[in-house]
């Protein structure tokens, strides 16, 4: 039985931590509102991103070695943690920088953690034949997050500022975390099991050519996570609207969700038209005088 109660529960425990990282596609507003250039938007964000790619070679082992649950616990705790420790940067962003960046490397080896850890968890608990079916199934729980996520932040920052902003990420990770403690591990380790290195998986041929689709994809995505909401408040300023940072980010990730709610049974083979669109997406962003690019 591919949706069980052991699936469900780690769909929502999924669910509230993919909203807690969601939420900080509006942490671009932190760091202009401390003070911030686009240029320090670029490094603060990039460097989450970059320390959630550079880590996955020792998470992929980790996970392997302890187990999937016992990874997304380690996940989960310090994504529950690391919105808490922002409270403590006081001051401008010039006198908190290097504490920030470096909080930004840890909260983005947590969220790596709890990506690799639940979806390998989701592959061990479901049914061979319905493989691809379960884990896009279980992906979709990953978008409503996201969608959800900068909604919630659009709310608490607006009505109550980063103090309380940071807090309720932090109580999201957290649901995360006491949802999922119940679940059995999916995975034990032989002790004669041989490992198989991460870059010996990575550098096959038909994992390359994913590779570098997933490597292409997430320059878009990190170009949009950046900078998407400080670019709508700006025009919004400009026009004296009162920006809605979560309704562009909702959209983009609505997109996704529909195809993983009708679309779980498409092929690879079929992903050619969603590449061509990401392409030509960001032509069609208006500048500040209302005409498009």
């Amino acid at each position: 039985m591919l949706y069980n109660s052991t699936f469900i529960t780690m769909a929502l425990a999924n669910l509230f931590a993919v909203s807690s990282f969601g939420a900080f596609f509006l942490f671009p507003l932190y760091i202009i509102n401390h003070g911030g250039s686009k240029s320090d938007i670029g490094i603060i964000m990039g460097i989450f991103a970059l320390s959630a790619v550079l880590c996955r070679p020792w998470i992929s082992n980790m996970v392997d070695r302890i187990g999937r649950k016992r990874s997304y616990t380690v996940g989960c705790v310090i994504i529950t943690i690391l919105p808490l420790l922002y409270l403590m940067l006081r001051g401008s962003l010039s006198e908190v920088y290097l504490p920030l960046l470096f909080l930004r490397v840890i909260h983005g080896v947590g969220v790596a953690i709890c990506f690799t850890a639940a979806f390998t968890y989701i592959a061990d608990i479901v049914p061979p034949d319905r493989l691809n079916e379960g884990i896009g199934m279980f992906g979709v729980t990953g978008l409503i997050g996201l969608a959800i996520g900068p909604v919630v932040a659009e709310i608490i920052i607006g009505r109550f500022g980063f103090d309380i902003f940071f807090f309720v990420t932090a109580g999201m990770a957290a649901m995360g975390l006491v949802l999922h403690l119940p679940l059995r591990e999916s995975y034990r380790r032989s002790a004669h099991e041989s490992s198989v290195s991460f870059f010996s998986v990575m550098f096959r041929q038909r994992s390359l050519t994913v590779v570098l689709l997933a490597a292409l994809f997430g320059f878009g995505l990190s170009a949009a996570i950046g900078f998407i909401s400080p670019f709508r408040g700006q025009t919004c300023r400009q026009s004296r609207g009162k920006p809605n940072h979560s309704l562009c980010t909702g959209h983009d990730r609505g997109r996704p969700l529909c195809v993983g709610l009708f679309g779980r049974q498409c092929r690879p083979d079929h992903c050619g038209p969603d590449v061509g669109l990401r392409s030509w997406a960001p032509l069609s962003v208006p500048e500040r005088d209302g005409h498009t690019r």
